[in-house]
Formats: structure tokens, C-alpha cells, sequence
């Protein structure tokens, strides 16, 4: 479509984009290739005037042209010389200011609009060219200072010769640009992806999505405001139904800001603000036997205590700074020397952060570090700002996920169930405060506070944001959501985490599974009683032996250390099982369903073809407890680790040439049924090379777990089998790792499965 270039260069109503295709590098990626796009769309100062769906060629788009641009003469179609090809850039007549950045040709292409989100243009300008194209031009300066706010990735994409890409959009009439960087080397994967923003300053402050300048000190004001706009607009999503600690059933101690002492909560007491940081390796005041009492006299923990940490006493003044009277801190309101009082303290968590009001968040390395602007300026580079075509730009600081995601704050175990259950986060960070609750993100540096917002969390995430799925993900889940799905969503976080402790992994997450305890019941080693079932279909991104934790059961994701993603089973298809699980209890003990079993019913259906067996096999009766082996031996696993139960069994044979690499340690490998490789793979199965190669036979265990698909419509081939993987030891299976995806119910068949009694653990 080089006709495109020429009638650019005369008409100042026709302009050329690039656009983003997977072309050649070099001069390739700047041409203009439209026939492999699927759809075409016309603008005219911002308001779309016609598309073209499907292939498109020269005479197709003329027509549309002329028919709103009336005199326009077509050239003959000839190609110019990659020499004098135009850059892939908006032009009005001759090209304007800095051909480096190309912000004063950008910066028109942002007219006012009522309408929602359009990329208008990009600019792709290498970090060398950029730099030098400072030394004589403040727009690229003010890029290259936008874009040196996230120090770390700058610094290697500088390091590297990298580019930095230019997004101009505009947003509910706003200018908005965002500056990615990336680079890679040969040979070398290509980097992480920073972003930053440039905003609009709009002379209305109140204009929506408008950029702001952050104060260098805490604007209380603001803080109260975001509150108070919580409480009286977020209805019952940020609210409690309980108005007290007693109705609550909450026995806790706070800190009495008045008296500066560890009190008993109050009888009725129906407001106080949580603190959520990182303990670190800082030496810090601690709540233990030998000073009970002492802490709980008058002033013990005034700002005359230098044994109280910076975060704990910057913490306690900005709450009284937002009238609350008291606050909580697990340093000085949990016995940190009493098991007993640790246990209930730990099991009550979700009832502790998901009363308070407000959960104040410090972000910094330890229990020793000051909030930033609260007693000095922030030391974070001062926004800068600059004008171009009437429009004020400021650039702003990270986003909230990218805080957050670079912070040791959301790094930690224990603090992802100190956010979920959070109903109101108030975020400090050194660039700025941010607020996030169950209906709304604000931040300081950018307009978004509705008094009445009709959106919910995820759409206001993804205005403000504009980023990764990978990133959101770091926001709190909404509430609404079904409880399972929240429980995935936020395991899939938490086993990303770390702990100073491995022997808390299930600990650092109860105050999650007690809070979703009503819909998904009690848990077992970590998995919700109520969806046993769907919780047993967790799989890794990757196979990770190395990584087994004896002092959990291998069928539960705490039995590993965490560093890969947890996904239940794809395509969010409810599974149906008919196991019968018997948790076989510590020693004494007598085994136990895991669940409830209603009636006879479900042992009614424990039949031959759901579980895919021949049916000249009878079937077996699993509601009748399986035969307690007695007193184990030191070498078996604790008997709380065990599951029994009935399930159908069959070998598969793994294929020892890798489908693809799937990391460093891991590869994917094709699954066969065995003695019929030559009809091909039914699934693939991610395993650690290491682990394969010391393999001595192809062939592995599988046992059934749930069936997914079409069987109440009677179609069979559509009917899909889930299992597990496991391996042997003492006549005790232990979980390996589970196919890529699910084999169809026919597959399974294929391999001749017979009933088993399993014993797991």
C-alpha cells in the first residue's frame, strides 16, 4: 500500500500508522502490510467513518477515502525507495520538532474525545539515539527522565542498547503516554518490560484520570477523604454486617493510642486501624511474658520508648493522625513466646484484618524502616513536567502493581491473607500512597475518585492500568467471586511467596481458607474440604522433585516449596468425582471421611464406566472404612499425611524425546497408552529431566481422580478423565505430577484400568 506514503506527503487529512506486525527487522518492520489483518478501520479527527472486514487491497481502502475526502488524486502504485520511505509516524506537511522522539508530531494526535481508549500512535526510538538526542531537545529529556524512574530495568536497557517504545492514547479526553522499554541479546531471552506514564495535567484537578503532583509529605487530608468516600459509597462491600468486636467474636489485644499501652480490646469496641509490614532480620520490640505487664502500663510505648521500631511508631501516629484510638500490631498484640496464645491468634487472622477499618501498609525491607514523608520530604526524584501543543504532561511515579511487585512487602507468606482479608489497604510506599479496597484503587499521582463509581474493582484496575494480566493479578481478588475461585486466585500468589519458616506454609494461610470456611468448609492439609475434589487437580508450571517438603503430604501443594504457578483444571470445568476420601488421622485415631457423603447415593454411582473399568470387574464398596494397618513404621509417612481410597489405575508410557523445553530443568514429553505409540500421544506431562533420566523403565502409574465434559449429552469421546501421576514406595503412592491437559474417558479405557485401593500420602 506504498500509495499510502505518497498521498501523505501532499494531503495533510491522510496519515499513516505503523502497525505492530510480526514482520522482518530492518526496514521490513516500518512498511505498511495490511492484507493480513482482518480488519480495517477509518478515523477522521477521532470519530470512525467506515471499516473494511477481512482481506484488504488498494481499491478497497480508496474508495473509502475518496468517498469522505473529496478530491484526493491517487499515485500509481510504486514502491519508493526504502531511502525515501516516510517514517511510520502521523504527519501534518512537513515533519515537525525533534525527529528523535517525535513528541510535537505525537502530542497533536491527541484531540479531546468523549470516548474510551484508542491508541493513536507509537514511536520506537533506540535508547542511544535517545540520549543523544537530549543533549539538544527537553522533550527528550523529559522521556528519557520518565523512563529513568524505574532505575533498575533503564539501567540494563541503557546497558544493552535497547528501545524504548512511545504509546500515545488519550483516555476520557486525556492525554496519556506510556513509555515501555525493552532489549535483549543474542542469544539471550528478552527482558522483563518496564512502563512508565506521562499524564495530561488538566486545568480541572478533578477531571478524571488527570495526572496530579504528589506531595513530598503525607496529605492527611486526602487519606481522610479516600476513607470517608469508602465508607459512605462502598456500601456493603468494604463495610462489616458485625458492628463489634464482641458480635464478631473477636477476643484480641490492640494498642490504646491515647494511653500508648497494650490493652484488651474494649467491650464493644467497633473501630480500629491493622498493620500490615515486613518483620526482616531488624531488631524489634516484641510482646513476650517477661514484658507483659510492663506494656500494658500507661506511655510504655510513648515516642520516649526507642525500643519501639520506626514502622510501629510511624504506624501508630499516622493512625491517630485518621482519629482512630486503636491499632493493631502482631509484634505487640500477640505473645510471641506463647504457643497457645500464637495458635488462637493465628486461627482468628481472617477475623482480625477483615474487622479493622483500615489496614495500614508499610512496604519497606523491615520493622525498622520510616514511612516515607511522613517525618522529612519523600528523596524520590521530583516529577517533571513539560508543555507541548497547549497540553500540560507530568510524568508519574510506578503504578501500584509495580510497586508492589518489586516491593519485600508483597514478597512475603504471611502478608497476602494480611491483604486479602483486608476490606481497606492504605498503601505507603517511598513514591507515593496508594488506597486499594474491595470497590476501588486511588493513588495520588492520578485523578481517580468517583463520589458514586459504577464500576466495578477490575475495569477501574484495567483504566488505570493498561498492563499485564500477570501484573493485575497482584490486586486483591473481588469478593464477589465464587469462593473456589478466589481460593485459586489467591494460592496461585501465595505459593510465589516466601517464608522464613517452610513449617508455616499452611499456617501463613489460614486466615485465607477460615475466611472462605462458610462456602468451601474446613480444610486438610491446605485443601477446602467442600471442593476436595477440584482442589486435588493443582499442577505446578513445572515438575520440581527437588522441591518436596516431607513434612506435608506430596498430594497437597504445601508438600512442596513454592516458585511455580497453581492451576486447577483447565478451562474452569466443574470436575465430577465419585472418590470416597478417608483421612486416616493422627495415631489413635479412626479414619474419617475427608468429606461428607450424601446418603447412599454416591456410593450407588461408584460404578464400572465412571471410572472406565471393564465390567466383568466388580466394583468395590468404598464407604466401608479401609483396614487401619495399625502402629506404622518410622519409616512411613505420619498417618495425618495418609488419604485411602477406592479409584481406578493404569499405566501410561512416557515418550523419552521432549514435545518442547519447558525451563531450565524441565521439558514436556509426549504420553502414550502402552503397545499403541504408533496412534499417537493422548497428553503430555511436564517432568525434570534429571528425574526422567534416572528412570529405568518409560512406563508410570496413573490414578483417576474426576471426569470432565459432555456426558450428561451422552457423548463419550467428549467425556474427559483427570489423574494423577504417582510413584511407589513401601506399597504407598506419593504424587509426581499431573498431565498437561486431561485425557478423553476413550483413552483411558484404551489402557485396561483396574480398580485399586490407593493409599496416598
Amino acid at each position: 500500500m506504498t500509495w499510502l506514503y505518497s498521498i501523505s506527503d501532499v494531503s495533510p487529512d491522510v496519515r499513516c500508522f505503523r502497525l505492530d506486525l510480526k514482520t522482518a527487522e530492518g526496514d521490513a518492520s516500518e512498511r505498511l502490510a495490511v492484507p493480513g489483518l482482518p480488519l480495517v478501520v477509518f478515523f477522521r479527527n477521532g470519530e470512525k467513518i467506515g471499516e473494511i472486514v477481512g482481506q484488504v487491497n488498494p481499491k478497497q481502502m480508496q474508495r473509502v477515502i475518496a468517498k469522505h475526502l473529496s478530491g484526493i488524486q491517487f499515485p500509481p502504485e510504486t514502491a519508493p525507495s526504502a531511502a525515501t520511505r516516510p517514517p511510520p509516524l502521523p504527519s501534518q506537511g512537513a515533519p515537525r520538532g525533534c525527529q528523535t522522539c517525535r513528541m510535537e508530531s505525537i502530542i497533536p494526535m491527541l484531540p479531546s474525545h468523549p470516548k474510551d481508549g484508542m491508541t493513536y500512535v507509537q514511536n520506537t526510538v533506540n535508547v542511544q539515539k535517545l540520549l543523544s538526542g537530549a543533549e539538544g531537545c527537553s522533550y527528550c529529556r523529559f522521556v528519557l527522565d520518565t523512563c529513568k524512574r524505574d532505575v533498575l530495568l533503564f539501567e540494563h536497557v541503557e546497558a544493552v542498547g535497547g528501545d524504548i517504545t512511545i504509546n500515545s492514547q488519550r483516555n476520557r479526553g486525556l492525554a496519556r503516554l506510556f513509555l515501555e522499554g525493552s532489549a535483549s541479546k543474542p542469544g539471550m531471552k528478552k527482558t522483563e518490560r518496564f512502563r512508565s506514564r506521562i499524564l495530561q495535567r488538566p486545568e480541572k484537578t478533578e477531571e478524571h484520570f488527570g495526572g496530579r503532583l504528589v506531595p513530598r509529605q503525607l496529605d492527611f487530608g486526602r487519606y481522610q477523604r479516600w476513607l470517608a468516600n469508602c465508607v459512605d459509597c462502598h456500601s456493603t462491600a468494604c463495610s462489616n454486617q458485625d458492628a463489634t468486636t464482641d458480635a464478631y467474636g473477636l477476643r484480641l489485644r490492640l494498642i490504646d493510642l491515647n494511653a500508648y499501652c497494650v490493652v484488651d480490646a474494649p467491650k464493644g469496641c467497633a473501630r480500629y486501624a491493622a498493620l500490615s509490614y515486613v518483620w526482616g532480620t531488624a531488631k524489634r520490640l516484641e510482646l513476650v511474658r517477661g514484658n507483659y505487664q510492663q506494656l500494658r502500663s500507661v506511655g510504655a510505648l510513648s515516642n520516649k520508648c526507642d525500643e519501639v521500631p520506626k514502622t510501629i511508631r510511624d504506624a501508630m501516629l499516622i493512625a491517630k493522625s485518621l482519629d482512630f484510638e486503636y491499632l493493631w500490631v502482631d509484634a505487640l498484640c500477640i505473645k510471641q513466646d506463647d504457643a497457645a496464645d500464637q495458635a488462637h491468634q493465628i486461627q482468628q487472622m481472617d477475623k482480625v484484618y477483615g474487622f479493622a477499618d483500615l489496614t495500614i501498609v508499610s512496604t519497606g525491607p523491615n520493622s525498622d524502616s520510616e514511612v516515607p514523608g511522613l517525618h522529612s520530604p519523600r528523596t524520590t526524584p521530583e516529577q517533571a513536567a513539560c508543555r507541548i501543543s497547549n497540553l500540560e504532561l507530568i510524568n508519574t511515579p510506578p503504578t501500584l502493581s509495580q510497586v508492589l511487585s518489586a516491593s519485600s512487602w508483597d514478597h512475603r507468606g504471611w502478608t497476602l491473607q494480611e491483604k486479602a482479608l483486608s476490606r481497606r489497604l492504605l498503601i505507603f510506599t517511598p513514591d507515593q500512597v496508594y488506597w486499594h479496597c474491595n470497590k476501588a484503587i486511588y493513588a495520588e499521582d492520578t485523578q481517580l475518585e468517583l463520589s458514586r463509581d459504577p464500576r466495578n474493582l477490575g475495569k477501574i484496575v484495567e483504566h488505570y492500568e493498561e498492563y499485564s494480566a500477570e501484573l493485575r493479578r497482584i490486586y486483591k481478588p473481588s469478593p464477589a467471586k465464587h469462593a473456589l475461585s478466589q481460593y485459586v486466585s489467591l494460592l496461585r500468589s501465595y505459593v510465589t511467596r516466601s517464608l522464613t519458616s517452610q513449617g508455616d506454609v499452611v499456617k501463613a494461610f489460614t486466615g485465607v481458607l477460615n475466611s472462605l470456611r462458610s462456602e468451601l468448609g474446613t480444610h486438610h492439609h491446605g485443601l477446602p474440604t467442600l471442593e476436595f475434589d477440584a482442589a486435588m487437580l493443582w499442577q505446578t508450571a513445572g515438575h520440581f522433585p527437588g522441591r518436596r517438603e516431607e513434612a506435608f503430604p506430596s498430594w497437597s501443594w504445601a508438600g512442596w516449596r513454592g516458585g511455580a504457578d497453581v492451576e486447577l483444571n483447565e478451562g474452569g470445568l466443574k470436575p465430577v468425582s465419585k472418590i470416597i476420601w478417608w483421612k486416616m488421622g493422627d495415631a489413635g485415631a479412626s479414619p474419617a471421611h475427608v468429606r461428607l457423603i450424601p446418603g447412599d447415593a454416591e456410593v450407588e454411582s461408584y460404578t464400572n464406566e465412571f471410572f472406565g473399568v471393564d465390567s466383568s470387574t466388580p466394583p468395590p464398596r468404598p464407604d466401608i472404612a479401609p483396614i487401619d494397618c495399625g502402629e506404622e513404621p518410622k519409616e512411613r509417612p505420619p498417618r495425618s499425611h495418609i488419604l485411602r481410597f477406592w479409584t481406578s489405575s493404569a499405566r501410561f508410557t512416557i515418550g523419552r524425546t521432549a514435545v518442547r523445553s519447558r525451563g531450565d530443568t524441565c521439558s514436556e514429553y509426549p504420553v502414550y497408552v502402552p503397545a499403541q505409540k504408533d496412534r499417537g500421544s493422548v497428553s503430555t506431562i511436564i517432568l525434570d529431566r534429571a528425574w526422567l533420566g534416572g528412570r529405568a523403565e518409560d512406563d508410570i502409574d496413573m490414578i483417576f481422580l474426576s471426569r470432565v465434559g459432555g456426558a450428561d449429552q451422552g457423548f463419550k469421546y467428549d467425556v474427559k478423565v483427570w489423574t494423577m501421576a504417582v510413584t511407589w514406595s513401601g506399597g504407598v503412592a506419593y504424587r509426581v505430577q499431573q498431565f498437561v491437559f486431561p485425557l478423553r474417558l476413550t483413552s483411558w479405557e484404551s489402557a485396561k484400568p483396574q480398580f485399586r485401593l490407593i493409599t496416598l500420602a
